[in-house]
C-alpha cells in the first residue's frame, strides 16, 4: 500500500470516530451508472445519527439505494440536485422535509463531492424551523389584525427641536379604519405632521398625551368628546410608548354612550328579575317543606300499625305542624244514621276524645262542598250561614274556619275541618295543603269504611249460614207453596227423561195440566244449523228420542246445563225460555233424574231483535258517513272508527286501535288537548275543537273535532278542514303583504323595475341613504355604489341576482355620501312573468344601526346572564344549531348528574352514561330528535358518582333568528325526584285500594258460589221429599232416607268451607294452635290415605314411596294431617290417575312430595297461585274456594318449612313440602 493510501485511511478513520459522536447525520454514497447515467445513489456508509434518521440497522443501510428508502426525491427534484454536484462537483445546500416515523422533521443539507462518491451531512432545524414559521403566522397574523381592526390605530414619530425637545408629531404608520376617519386614502397620512394637519390637537389635549406618554413610558387611556357638524361625539382612546414612538388606539363610542342610559335601566330590570327568583328559591323552600310534611301524613295514614294511636292522629298531628291552627276535626259520613261522626280530633295540638261526638250530615251537604270544593270563612259572626250557633264557635273564640270535603272513588265520605282564633288565617298555601291532606285522609276513611263492610258482611254471612241451616228443616213445609207460586216452570224427571213432577206455572208456560205433563218425556233437539238453539218437546211415552249430545255432555261433565232453548207448547207454539238444569244423585253419588227450571224470555227476546235492527241502522250510518267518527273509551283507545276516519288519516282500523286518541295530535297540543279536553270530557262535552292529527305518512291535517263521553265512552266526531285553514292562511298573508306595502312610519319602499332598470324610492328611503331625490335616472347599478364593499358580495348574492326563489331579505353596511356608515336591512319580494323570469322587485328597507350596536350590549349582558345560570338549580344548557356543539353549561350539570362538566363538544354525550339501562334507549331516540332541531320533554332516571338514583325531566326549546333559522338549541334539566316518590306513594296507596275491593268481591262471588250449590242441592231434596210425602210409606221411605242423607252431605260440606273461612281468619289474627311434638310421617301418611282416600268411586288409590332411612320428624300432627289431606284431594280432583306421594329422609330435612300427571297449571297463574281465593283459570268447572293451597303454605311455614309448586298444563303437578328435622324456635315462624 502507498502512504497516501494509509494517510487517507487514518485520516478516514479519525473522521469516522469524531462523526459517530456529532448531532450531525453524516453518509457516504456512490453512484449507480447505467448507460452513463446515474440512476440512483448506494449507500456506503453512514454515522449513528445518520442510521437514526433512516430507521435502518447498519447491515440494511449498506445495502439501501437513495430511492429506494426516498422514491419522493424524483418528483420533488432533490435526486436532480444530488446528481448536479456529482456531475458538477460544486457543493450545494438546502432544506428539505424529512420523515421519522409518524413525524415530519426539516434537516439542513449540504452535499459535497469526495471519495469517488458523495457525502452528505444533514442538522435537524425542526425546531428554528417551527419557530421561524410561528414567527411568520405572528407577523401576518398582526398585519391583518391592525388591517381589520374595527378601531383607528396611528403610530406616531416625534419631531425635535436643536434642543431636543418635542415640538410635532408626524404619522409613521395609520390603518385604513384611521385613514377613512379623517377622510383620506391609503397612504397619504404617511410622514405628515400632526399639528400641521389639525392645529387643535394641541388644544384638544391630543399633543400634550402624545408628548407625556413618550416621555414617561407610562401608557393612557381616556375618552375625549368632541363636536363634529354640531353633533357630540365620543372617542375612547389607549396610548402607549413603542420603541420610539407613540401607538394610539380609538374606538368610536359615541352608540355605547348614547346606550349607557338604556343599559342602566336594563341592569335596574335585572335586579328586579333577581329579586324574584330569590323570592321564587323562598317560595320552592316554603313548598319543599311542605312536600316533607306532606309525606310525613301520607307515611301516617299509610301505616296501619302505629303504635298506641290511630293513622288518622298520627296524620292531624303532622298536619298541625304545616297548618298551626287551634282545632282539627276528621268527620266520617254514616249514612245509616244520616249522621258526621267524629273520627279524629286534635285540640291545641293535643288529642281530644269526644265519644259519640257527632252532627248531621246535613250541615255539609251544601256548595261548594257536594261539587269538591272547600267551603273557606275567613271571618266567623255570631251568626254565620250555613254554622249551628249552638256550636258555639264564636263564643269559645274562634274567628276562622275552613272545611274541606272527602272524596273517594266520587263519592262524598266525610269531611276535613280546620278551626283558627285568628281571622283571615287560612292562606292559600294552608288551604291547598289542607286538601292534600284532605285527598290521602279520604283515602284511608274510605279504606277503614270497607274493612267495616269487610268485617260486617261477614258477620252478617254467618249468621246468614246459621240461620239457612236452621231453616232447612222448615223449607219442607214451604216447598208446596214455593212450587204453586213460582213464577218459573220447574219440572223433574227420571234418568230416562220421563216428568216426574212438574209446577203450576209450567201449565202457564206450556198449556199442558200438571197431570198431562207427568209421565211424557221432556226431549231435547237440536236447531237447524242456522239457528242451532235446542228445541224442547214433551211428546208421549213411545214417542221419545234420545236426547242431544249437547245435554248430556253438560249434565255428565259438569253435572248442569245453563243455557237458551225453545220450548213446544201444546198448541205448537215456539216459545223462548231460559233453562237451568241439574242432575239429582242419591247419597252415592249415582243418578236419579234431573230437575229444569225454565223462565220465559220471549219478550226478551222481541226485545233483543228490534236492538239488533236498531244497531244495524246506526251502524250503516257510522260507516257510510262523509265525517270522520269514532268511539273509545274512556282512557282514549279506540273501539271504532268508520271509514271516512281511516282515510283522513291514512290508517287501518287495526292501526289505529293499536295507537292511542292523543297520540294522534302534533306533540306541541298534546298536553293541552289532555288537560283542557280529554280529561275532563266524560264530563263536559268538547266542541268546534281545532287540532293538528298525524296521518300514516307522517304529515299533519288540520281537524275540527267535537266529543261527548257516555257511560265511560267517548263518541267522537271531526272534520278535515286542512284546506279551508290554508286558504284562511293565504288571504291573511296577502293582508299582511299589503299592510306591509303600507306601512311608511320608519321604513323605507323601494321597487325595483328590472325591464326598463328603474329603481323607485319614497322620500324616507332618500332620506336613510343621505340622497336627494333623483326623478330620472337611477337605477339598480348606481344604488350598489353605496354598499359597502366589504358587504358587497353577501348584498349581491341575496339580491335578485343571486337568488333562486322569490323572497329578498338582506343586512348590509352602506357608506352614505356623508361618510357616516349605516346599517340598513331589506326585505322584499321578486315577482316572475309566466315563463319564469324575474321582471320587478319590491319591498321595503330600514336602517338597523342601532340595533347592531346593541348587540355589543347585549354581549355584556350574556355576562350576567352566566351569573344567573350558575347561582340556579336547574341544569341548563346551550348548543348551536349549525354544526350543534356545546356552548355553555352550567355548574349544577355535576350536581345533577353527578359527573364533571364537559369542556368541548367530545363531552356532549357525556350524561348518557349516567341514565339507567332501562331508560337509556327512550332518551336516546329524544336526544337525537333534540340534535335535529325539535323540541322534547322526556323524563328517565340518572345514577352519577353520587350512586343516588334521582328523576330528571329534560326540557328543550329552539331559538331562532328573525329570519326564523335555527340559532340555539336550549335544553333545562329539573330534578323531579320528589314528585315521583309522591306519585309513586300515591299510586301505590290507589292501588292497594283496589286490591282490597278486588278481595272483597272475590270473596262475595266464591263465597256465594260455594254456599249456592250445596244450599240448591238440599232445597231441591226438601222439594223431593216433600213429594214422597204423599205416597205410601214402603215405597217413600228409601227416597227420603236417600235425600236426607244427600242434605247431611251437603251440610258436611258448608261446614267445611266454614272451617276454611276461619282457618284463614285464625292465620291472618295469628291464633293457629302450634303444638309440634316427634312423631312418625309414615304413619301419619299411611293414616290419611287410609281414612281419606281408601275408597274412591273409581277405584284410584295412592301410590307410598320412601326414599332413605326413615326417622322421626318434628311436627304439628293435625296441622300436616290437613296440608296432605288437601294436596292429595287437590291430586283426585284434578287428575284421572292414581296420585303419588314420595317421601324422602335427608339429613337435615324431611321432604314430602305430591306428585299427579293432571290438568296441571298455567305458567301465568303459578305466581298467584298462593293468593287467596285464587284459582287457576282452566279449574271453573271444577268445584273449590281458593283457600286450601293458601291454609296448607300458612301450617307448612309454621314448622320453619317451605311449601312449592312445579307444574305444567295438560302434564301434571308437584307439590313439595320441606321440614327442618330438628325443633325450631317459635318465634322465628
Amino acid at each position: 500500500m502507498s502512504t497516501t493510501f494509509l494517510n487517507e485511511t487514518l485520516k478516514a478513520q479519525q473522521l469516522e470516530s469524531f462523526q459517530e459522536v456529532i448531532p450531525v447525520a453524516v453518509l457516504h454514497c456512490q453512484p449507480v451508472i447505467q448507460h452513463n447515467q446515474v440512476v440512483d445513489f448506494r449507500y456506503v456508509w453512514g454515522n449513528r445519527m445518520a442510521l437514526q434518521m433512516s430507521a435502518l440497522s447498519p447491515t440494511e443501510f449498506g445495502q439501501m439505494t437513495m430511492l429506494r428508502l426516498f422514491p419522493s426525491f424524483v418528483d420533488s427534484g432533490i435526486f436532480s440536485r444530488y446528481v448536479q454536484v456529482w456531475e458538477t462537483g460544486d457543493t450545494v445546500r438546502f432544506e428539505r422535509q424529512h420523515p421519522i416515523g409518524d413525524l415530519i422533521h426539516w434537516v439542513d443539507v449540504s452535499v459535497s463531492k469526495k471519495f469517488d462518491g458523495l457525502v452528505i451531512t444533514a442538522v435537524d432545524i425542526t425546531g428554528s424551523k417551527h419557530a421561524q414559521q410561528a414567527l411568520e403566522r405572528q407577523t401576518q397574523l398582526l398585519q391583518n389584525i391592525v388591517k381589520q381592526l374595527p378601531a383607528g390605530l396611528v403610530l406616531f414619530h416625534p419631531i425635535r427641536n436643536q434642543g431636543g425637545e418635542i415640538i410635532d408629531f408626524y404619522y409613521g404608520l395609520s390603518n385604513p379604519v384611521n385613514d377613512h376617519t379623517l377622510g383620506f386614502s391609503a397612504g397619504q397620512l404617511a410622514n405628515r405632521n400632526l399639528l400641521e394637519m389639525y392645529p387643535s390637537a394641541r388644544t384638544q389635549g391630543t399633543f400634550g398625551r402624545l408628548k407625556e406618554v413618550l416621555q414617561t413610558g407610562i401608557s393612557k387611556h381616556y375618552e375625549t368628546q368632541y363636536q363634529d357638524d354640531g353633533v357630540d361625539l365620543w372617542l375612547d382612546g389607549h396610548m402607549a410608548k413603542v420603541d420610539e414612538g407613540v401607538l394610539l388606539i380609538y374606538l368610536d363610542i359615541t352608540p355605547l354612550k348614547r346606550q349607557q342610559q338604556a343599559l342602566l335601566e336594563q341592569a335596574s330590570l335585572l335586579l328586579q328579575k333577581n329579586e324574584q327568583l330569590h323570592q321564587s328559591n323562598e317560595a320552592l323552600a316554603r313548598t319543599n317543606q311542605r312536600l316533607q310534611g306532606l309525606q310525613a301524613i301520607e307515611r301516617a295514614l299509610l301505616n296501619q300499625s302505629l303504635t298506641g294511636q290511630e293513622p288518622q292522629a298520627a296524620a292531624l298531628r303532622h298536619a298541625r305542624l304545616l297548618i298551626p291552627c287551634e282545632r282539627l276535626v276528621v268527620y266520617q259520613f254514616d249514612d245509616a244514621t244520616n249522621m258526621a261522626q267524629a273520627r279524629s280530633w286534635l285540640v291545641g295540638g293535643e288529642m281530644a276524645i269526644r265519644t259519640g261526638s257527632q252532627l248531621p250530615i246535613q250541615l255539609f251537604t251544601i256548595e261548594p262542598l257536594l261539587s269538591a270544593q272547600p267551603m273557606v270563612i275567613d271571618i266567623l259572626q255570631g251568626i254565620t250561614p250555613g254554622i249551628p250557633p249552638e256550636l258555639g264557635l264564636y263564643e269559645r273564640g274562634y274567628r276562622s274556619m275552613v272545611i274541606v270535603p272527602l272524596f273517594s272513588q266520587q263519592q262524598y265520605i266525610g269531611a276535613f275541618v280546620l278551626i283558627a282564633h285568628k281571622p283571615y288565617f287560612f292562606t292559600a298555601d294552608y288551604l291547598q295543603i289542607a286538601q292534600e291532606v284532605g285527598s290521602q285522609l279520604a283515602i284511608v276513611l274510605r279504606q277503614q269504611q270497607l274493612n267495616q263492610q269487610l268485617q260486617q258482611h261477614t258477620e252478617q254471612l254467618e249468621k246468614r249460614v246459621q240461620e239457612r241451616t236452621l231453616e232447612i228443616w222448615q223449607l219442607s213445609t214451604l216447598q208446596n207453596a214455593i212450587l204453586k207460586h213460582a213464577g218459573q216452570a220447574i219440572i223433574s224427571t227420571d234418568i230416562q227423561g220421563v216428568i216426574l213432577s212438574a209446577n203450576p206455572a209450567s201449565e202457564k208456560l206450556l198449556g199442558y195440566q200438571v197431570d198431562e205433563l207427568i209421565g211424557r218425556y221432556a226431549q231435547a233437539e237440536p236447531g237447524p244449523p242456522d239457528n242451532p238453539i235446542p228445541i224442547l218437546s214433551y211428546p208421549p211415552q213411545g214417542a221419545a228420542r234420545s236426547p242431544t249430545d249437547a245435554f248430556i255432555t253438560a249434565l255428565a261433565t259438569h253435572g248442569h246445563y245453563y243455557g237458551e232453548c225453545i220450548a213446544i207448547g201444546k198448541d205448537g207454539q215456539r216459545i223462548h225460555i231460559l233453562l237451568a238444569s241439574s242432575v239429582l244423585q242419591d247419597e252415592q253419588g249415582a243418578l236419579i233424574g234431573y230437575v229444569g227450571i225454565a223462565t220465559d224470555i220471549t219478550a226478551l227476546k222481541t226485545a233483543e231483535i228490534k236492538l239488533l235492527q236498531k244497531n244495524q241502522e246506526q251502524n250503516t250510518f257510522f260507516d257510510v258517513a262523509l265525517d270522520m267518527h269514532c268511539i273509545s273509551d274512556s282512557q282514549g283507545n279506540f273501539l271504532k272508527t268508520n271509514p271516512a276516519f281511516q282515510i283522513a288519516l291514512g290508517y287501518s282500523e287495526a292501526e289505529l286501535m293499536a295507537i292511542p286518541f292523543l297520540q294522534l295530535f302534533h306533540p306541541d297540543e298534546q298536553k293541552f288537548v289532555y288537560r283542557q279536553l280529554l280529561s275532563p270530557i266524560l264530563h263536559q262535552p268538547v266542541q268546534n275543537n281545532i287540532n293538528q292529527m298525524r296521518r300514516k305518512d307522517g304529515t299533519y291535517r288540520i281537524i275540527e273535532w267535537n266529543a261527548i263521553g257516555i257511560d265511560q265512552l267517548v263518541y267522537g266526531s271531526a272534520r278535515d278542514i286542512t284546506e279551508r285553514q290554508r286558504d284562511e292562511a293565504q288571504l291573511r298573508s296577502l293582508n299582511q303583504r299589503l299592510e306591509l306595502a303600507t306601512q311608511a312610519a320608519g321604513q323605507g319602499i323601494w321597487e325595483n323595475d328590472l325591464i326598463k332598470d328603474t329603481l323607485i324610492w319614497d322620500d324616507r328611503l332618500w332620506q336613510l341613504y343621505g340622497l336627494e331625490p333623483r326623478p330620472n335616472g337611477w337605477n339598480f347599478k348606481e344604488f350598489i355604489k353605496l354598499i359597502h364593499p366589504d358587504d358587497m358580495a353577501a348584498f349581491l348574492e341575496h339580491s335578485h341576482q343571486g337568488i333562486a326563489g322569490n323572497k329578498l331579505s338582506t343586512i348590509n353596511r352602506i357608506i352614505r355620501p356623508d361618510g357616516l356608515i349605516r346599517f340598513i336591512e331589506t326585505n322584499g319580494l321578486l315577482i316572475h312573468d309566466q315563463q319564469g323570469r324575474p321582471i320587478r322587485s319590491i319591498g321595503v328597507a330600514w336602517d338597523v344601526t342601532e340595533r347592531k350596536l346593541a348587540e355589543e350590549a347585549l354581549r355584556e349582558s350574556e355576562q350576567r346572564f352566566h351569573e344567573i345560570a350558575e347561582n340556579v338549580d336547574e341544569v341548563f344548557w346551550i348548543h348551536s344549531a349549525d354544526t350543534f356543539q356545546l356552548l355553555y353549561i352550567n355548574p349544577a350539570y355535576e350536581r345533577v348528574f353527578g359527573i364533571v362538566s364537559p369542556n368541548d363538544t367530545s363531552g356532549t354525550n357525556s350524561f348518557l352514561d349516567t341514565i339507567l339501562e332501562e331508560d337509556r334507549p327512550h332518551v336516546l331516540i329524544e336526544f337525537d330528535k333534540y340534535q335535529k332541531g325539535q323540541k322534547v320533554t322526556v323524563q328517565c332516571r340518572v345514577k352519577g358518582s353520587h350512586k343516588t338514583i334521582r328523576w330528571l325531566q329534560i326540557r328543550t326549546f329552539i331559538m331562532s333568528n328573525n329570519q326564523g333559522v335555527p340559532m340555539r338549541y336550549i335544553g333545562i334539566a329539573n330534578d323531579i325526584t320528589s314528585q315521583k316518590e309522591k306519585e309513586l306513594v300515591l299510586q301505590q296507596s290507589l292501588e292497594r285500594e283496589q286490591e282490597l275491593n278486588q278481595l272483597k268481591s272475590q270473596f262475595v262471588s266464591t263465597a256465594s258460589h260455594e254456599f249456592r250449590t250445596p244450599l240448591t242441592t238440599i232445597q231441591t231434596s226438601v222439594d223431593l221429599i216433600n213429594l214422597y210425602l204423599d205416597q205410601p210409606q214402603t215405597t217413600a221411605t228409601p227416597f227420603i232416607q236417600q235425600y236426607l242423607g244427600l242434605i247431611r252431605e251437603q251440610i258436611q260440606t258448608i261446614n267445611g268451607l266454614l272451617s276454611d273461612l276461619l282457618s284463614i281468619g285464625k292465620i291472618e289474627a295469628g291464633k293457629i294452635a302450634f303444638q309440634p311434638d316427634w312423631g312418625d310421617v309414615l304413619i301419619l301418611c299411611q293414616q290419611i290415605v287410609d281414612s281419606h282416600f281408601s275408597h274412591e268411586p273409581d277405584g284410584r288409590t295412592v301410590r307410598i314411596s320412601v326414599e332413605e332411612r326413615p326417622y322421626r320428624t318434628y311436627f304439628d300432627k293435625k296441622l300436616i294431617s290437613q296440608v296432605l289431606a288437601n294436596l292429595l284431594s287437590n291430586a283426585f280432583k284434578f287428575s284421572k290417575n292414581d296420585p303419588q306421594l314420595n317421601i324422602r329422609f335427608q339429613e337435615s330435612e324431611l321432604v314430602i312430595q305430591v306428585i299427579d300427571t293432571g290438568i296441571g297449571i298455567p305458567e301465568s297463574d303459578l305466581p298467584s297461585l298462593f293468593q287467596t281465593f285464587f284459582r287457576a283459570r282452566n279449574t271453573a268447572t271444577i268445584s273449590g274456594t281458593g283457600l286450601g293451597l293458601v291454609i296448607a303454605r300458612q301450617y307448612v311455614e309454621l314448622h320453619g318449612g317451605k311449601l312449592t309448586v312445579q307444574s305444567e298444563e295438560n302434564k301434571g303437578t308437584t307439590f313439595t313440602i320441606v321440614l327442618p328435622n330438628e325443633p325450631i324456635d317459635p318465634s322465628s315462624s
